[in-house]
């Protein structure tokens, strides 16, 4: 297995030059999430991305919110953009019902299975859906402590069966192609639904045709194949990095209380599936305890013969896209997401 090199590993968790600068001029206090009331953390994060939506320019789509049914009897909230360029396109008799549908692209916030809600993802769901014509999903799931797994990654599976099986209600043609993706903690749900619609194809109308995983979590340790394992080094070596510590990501996942040799949890607890996924494309942060989580993943699925495509960015932590949006490293990562994207759509 071909794995990044111990220098380049040491390299990439050297904190970025202009990183360095801005956390001088602006010092960030050392992330704590073990002694910060869960309501706090919630909070914090909910005033976070609401500034953010609410700054959002509304990049000509029309944004509308769905609940669709869960197994459990539940309700789950969707969050769908659609290019205003189709939706106002009036219909005539003899036209093709097929002929504004649309690729769909399912989303999966981040926050560690304890925070984030759908809008968090609505600056990647309506550009894709204007520089794609696509249809974008942005999906709910419940959290943890509350809600302890696998109920994080059930509500995930249960929303790409619905939009399986409803795309076309929503304008989409999913032969077109239907991406998941998803950022952090919605990275793994990408993961997991996209690994489970392989062991359980029977359940999916039509079939997810990429995957996009962000600074995904996919092991707590246990589960990396013996091969790889002197390549997955970052929790030790990015223990203290900002944003996102090694302490920070235990005491997640004691939160989610997850089987770490599930499947559904953990792609590398069924490697047979691996050889089966579509098209992969990963993004992973330098200084990131999660870093190895997605190399190693990425190497894998390479590995078997998966196409893959990886972009590293070096010396920056957990999530700097969303939290130090203007550094270079923040614009290279988004242009990365929607270009790749593309090449998932076969739009490239």
């Amino acid at each position: 297995m071909h794995l990044a090199t111990p220098n380049s590993l040491v390299a990439w968790g050297q904190v970025d030059p202009e990183l360095h600068v801005f956390l001088q001029a602006h010092p960030l206090p050392k992330s704590n999430y073990a002694n910060t009331p869960i309501m706090q953390l919630r909070a914090q994060n909910n005033k976070i991305e609401s500034t953010a939506f609410n700054a959002l320019s509304d990049h000509g789509v029309n944004e509308t919110v769905i609940t669709i049914p869960m197994s459990d009897g539940t309700q789950s909230e969707i969050r769908i953009c659609r290019p205003l360029v189709l939706d106002d396109i009036p219909s005539f008799e003899g036209q093709n019902e097929d002929e504004n549908a649309t690729p769909l692209i399912a989303l999966f916030h981040g926050g560690g299975f304890v925070v984030g809600s759908n809008i968090q993802m609505a600056v990647f769901a309506r550009t894709l859906a204007t520089l794609y014509n696509a249809t974008v999903a942005s999906m709910s799931y419940r959290l943890a402590p509350e809600h302890p797994f696998p109920t994080a990654q059930d509500d995930a599976w249960d929303g790409i069966r619905w939009l399986s099986a409803h795309g076309a209600s929503l304008g989409a043609n999913l032969t077109q192609g239907f991406v998941v993706g998803g950022v952090s903690a919605g990275g793994n749900l990408a993961i997991s639904v996209t690994h489970r619609s392989i062991l359980h194809s029977d359940e999916l109308v039509n079939p997810i045709t990429g995957l996009w995983a962000a600074n995904p979590i996919t092991t707590n340790g246990e589960s990396v194949p013996l091969e790889a394992l002197q390549g997955w080094v970052s929790r030790t070596q990015n223990a203290d990095a900002p944003c996102l510590s090694s302490e920070d990501l235990e005491y997640l996942e004691g939160l989610l209380r997850v089987d770490p040799m599930s499947p559904v949890f953990s792609p590398f607890a069924d490697l047979c599936v691996f050889p089966a996924l579509p098209p992969l494309y990963v993004q992973v942060s330098g200084m990131d305890p999660l870093r190895d989580d997605g190399l190693v993943y990425e190497a894998v699925a390479r590995e078997m013969g998966v196409q893959t495509r990886l972009d590293v960015y070096a010396g920056m932590p957990h999530g700097f896209f969303y939290y130090f949006p203007a550094l270079n490293q923040s614009v290279r990562f988004m242009g990365d997401a929607y270009r790749n994207l593309g090449w998932l759509l076969g739009r490239e």
